[in-house]
């Protein structure tokens, strides 16, 4: 394999050369072997969400809101910020986010890369509050709407850096020793756009 040169570049623009570039290789695993556990967790979620075809048949406001998040995520009119808000949402909706971990959509992290700052933007994030920690992270695979993005693993893997310096620096500031490694879970959501 050729030498592929290393340059700084925004998350956003990196694809599957900066993974090359940077040695950086990815390996599918399924559910239980990456989470280390015999069995998945059912999720705790409102019976309606599961039963309601759309946001006219929920009795709970909250429930009726998310659908039509759904609904508005599955709509091509609707943008790309339709399905953060959708994502945010379950997030909520499953207690990934409560009290001091909050969702985050298009969160901008500082990103060193070939001795320079360059951006890495999040789709949607989960933080910890208390411990001002990025715990996960999701890229929505825009491969599918009109001029759609880059590659989403790559651009993902960019953030997963981003937000791995910025929770060393955190803990630095901190008085806690910096982390040599951190598993980041990642999810991928793709949206196919019906026209």
């Amino acid at each position: 394999m050729a030498n592929i040169i290393r340059s700084a570049k925004s998350g956003s623009d990196w694809t599957r050369n900066e993974l090359a570039a940077y040695h950086i290789e990815c390996h599918r695993e399924d559910p239980l072997t990456f989470f280390e556990v015999q069995a998945l967790p059912h999720p705790q979620i409102d019976p309606e969400l599961l039963t309601s075809l759309d946001a006219a048949q929920a009795v709970n406001d909250w429930n009726a809101e998310l659908l039509n998040l759904l609904d508005m995520a599955m709509s091509p009119r609707s943008g790309e910020s339709a399905v953060d808000d959708f994502a945010a949402g379950l997030f909520r909706a499953l207690g990934y986010a409560k009290r001091n971990r909050v969702a985050r959509t298009r969160r901008d992290l500082s990103l060193l890369i070939c001795g320079e700052f360059r951006h890495a933007q999040t789709d949607v994030c989960i933080v910890d509050r208390d411990k001002n920690d990025i715990l996960l992270l999701v890229q929505e695979d825009k491969r599918f709407e009109e001029g759609g993005g880059g590659d989403p693993e790559a651009q993902l893997i960019a953030e997963a850096i981003a937000a791995f310096g910025i929770n060393n620096e955190q803990r630095v500031k901190a008085d806690v020793d910096a982390l040599d490694e951190k598993v980041c879970r990642r999810f991928f959501f793709s949206v196919v756009l019906h026209h």
